[in-house]
């Protein structure tokens, strides 16, 4: 009676001081009842997620005299996993291994939960061990594999896990579909989606959530309204809150508003998820659902927020979004690099620098997106210290290895800026193939500067890689205008009409009054023309007298 009223003083709202208590009253009990209440008072304490009760119960065991059990262990474990030292977990597990401790089923799947939440992570490391206890043909345990190392980024090995399963389940073809998804492959979740259906397995809310997700990321609207129509029209699937919010988001991304729309109409029910996804789309019903919100008062999230931020900035309405970034009472990474490459690319470029700041300030580590908006900052003010100084920081400072489009920034910063030398010293360096667009740009870059030799470089690359391109047969074409290259000028000209490329005219568009209005070169179509034109030659006219010169060398082709 008395071991029992003393082990049910331990609870989670137990402090650290009283749980040295309980341990002080178990010792006076003599050396026969500790060793058999310890793991008993270490049970008690290990569900609690407290640090400093879990240190502690480190501490225990090595008092133990009787052997420790699995389900202790497990215990702790899964207790460390949950909260802010989840590395603790890992220490754990060799800790129990080096007691002689073996694990069992429910091992592995309570230790690598502890692994979204670590840096370096490779819980790969970890199915060795399976396979030496005869674990890795465990259903439970393979399914956890497969979901953590998709997490984890290791699409390779969680699809050797997957293949090596004895037993595929609807939830291992889940999670490898999803893990596809997460990881930016969309077609092969929706060939992974395919193969899992041909093999019988049955298909369920989740899958199907999976699979419209990878449909909306390809723009596959018609992979998405079979799936739409086969599973969750057709009763097959129930039409839940995250199977609707899923179907608003795919149709959203694959530019069918009024298929969104119907279907945010008709679910049963809502929550912040498909609030958000129908938000993401147009700014007219975008400013519609806002105010609704506001109407309902409707809490607004990190997750909805952010995608009220990334509305308003994607569509122009930077003030708005800067209101609302304001108000939100916390802000994640994804918000934060919503307004940074919002205000980014609205040319407020220092707004988006000092922003950056800030977040970091703030504790807020940025990813590969953030940097995007940062790089792209930099280059459209001309900051060309900074510039190098964040690109740097990327793989020095935060550990994130630069993308191509991060290299495709600088090109443009450092060519923008005169550096051609070190822009193309930079395309040179690359880890990856510089594709057409870095090209472009530093081409660009040569024919404002009038660098002949390195323009012509960057113009034979582009013509190899993208010979259909009309622009860049124009720009090179350009290039040797510059420099009085008329044979060459003629020649490519000759190349592009042997070719069959034709030139495609340039078009521009602006919205006035929600209508939508457009313009090419030298066009006389619109109605307003002859006063268009005036207000043309009345801004050349005020232009020259700033001191502007037109380059008419842009207009020889």
């Amino acid at each position: 009676m008395m071991v029992s009223t003393i082990l049910s003083l331990c609870h989670k709202e137990t402090t650290f001081n009283h749980l040295k208590q309980i341990h002080s009253l178990l010792i006076t009990l003599g050396p026969s009842q500790n060793d058999c209440l310890l793991p008993k008072l270490l049970t008690s304490i290990a569900p609690t997620s407290k640090p400093s009760h879990l240190v502690y119960a480190s501490f225990l065991i090595d008092l133990v005299q009787a052997p420790t059990t699995t389900r202790l262990w497990n215990s702790i474990i899964t207790a460390f996993s949950k909260t802010s030292e989840p590395h603790r977990s890992l220490v754990s597990y060799s800790t129990m291994r080096c007691n002689g401790v073996v694990p069992d089923q429910h091992t592995f799947p309570l230790l690598l939960k502890a692994f979204p939440k670590l840096e370096n992570k490779d819980p790969f490391q970890f199915y060795a061990h399976t396979v030496k206890f005869g674990l890795n043909l465990d259903r439970f345990v393979s399914n956890s594999f497969i979901s953590v190392l998709c997490g984890c980024g290791n699409l390779e090995d969680a699809h050797q896990v997957f293949v090596e399963s004895t037993e595929k389940d609807v939830i291992g073809w889940t999670a490898l579909v999803d893990g596809y998804v997460k990881n930016g492959q969309a077609l092969e979740a929706m060939k992974c989606f395919l193969e899992m259906r041909l093999v019988g397995i049955r298909v369920d809310e989740v899958t199907v959530v999976s699979a419209l997700s990878a449909a909306g990321m390809a723009g596959d609207v018609w992979f998405g309204r079979w799936v739409h129509g086969f599973y969750v029209e057709a009763g097959r699937v129930k039409w839940d809150v995250y199977v609707g919010s899923a179907l608003v988001d795919m149709y959203m991304k694959c530019g069918r508003h009024d298929d969104a729309r119907k279907v945010f109409s008709a679910m049963p029910s809502r929550n912040v998820v498909s609030w958000s996804a129908l938000i993401a789309g147009a700014l007219d019903q975008g400013k519609l659902i806002h105010g609704y919100i506001y109407r309902r008062k409707v809490q607004v999230n990190t997750l909805l927020g952010g995608g009220l931020v990334d509305l308003y900035a994607k569509c122009g309405c930077i003030d708005k979004a800067l209101s609302v970034f304001s108000t939100l009472p916390s802000k994640d990474v994804v918000t934060w690099t919503a307004m940074i490459n919002g205000l980014a690319s609205h040319g407020d470029a220092l707004g988006a620098l000092n922003l950056f700041l800030q977040m970091l300030q703030d504790g807020i580590l940025p990813n590969e997106v953030t940097f995007m908006g940062v790089l792209s900052a930099c280059a459209h003010r001309g900051l060309v210290d900074e510039g190098r100084k964040d690109f740097g920081s990327m793989k020095k400072v935060f550990h994130l290895e630069p993308l191509v489009d991060h290299y495709g920034c600088m090109v443009d910063l450092l060519g923008r800026a005169g550096y051609l030398e070190e822009a193309r010293q930079m395309i040179e360096d690359m880890p990856m193939v510089p594709t057409a667009g870095i090209w472009g740009t530093f081409l660009s870059s040569c024919v404002i500067h009038k660098n002949f030799e390195l323009g012509e470089l960057a113009g034979s690359h582009l013509i190899k890689l993208y010979s259909n391109h009309s622009g860049r047969y124009v720009l090179l074409a350009n290039l040797y205008s510059t420099w009085n290259k008329w044979k060459a000028a003629a020649g490519i000209r000759k190349l592009m009409k042997g070719k069959g490329v034709e030139k495609i005219p340039g078009y521009s568009w602006i919205e006035v009054n929600g209508a939508m209005f457009e313009f090419a070169a030298f066009d006389k179509s619109h109605s307003e023309s002859d006063r268009i034109y005036l207000m043309l030659d009345i801004m050349l006219v005020q232009m020259r007298h700033s001191g502007y010169v037109a380059d008419l060398n842009l207009f020889a082709f």
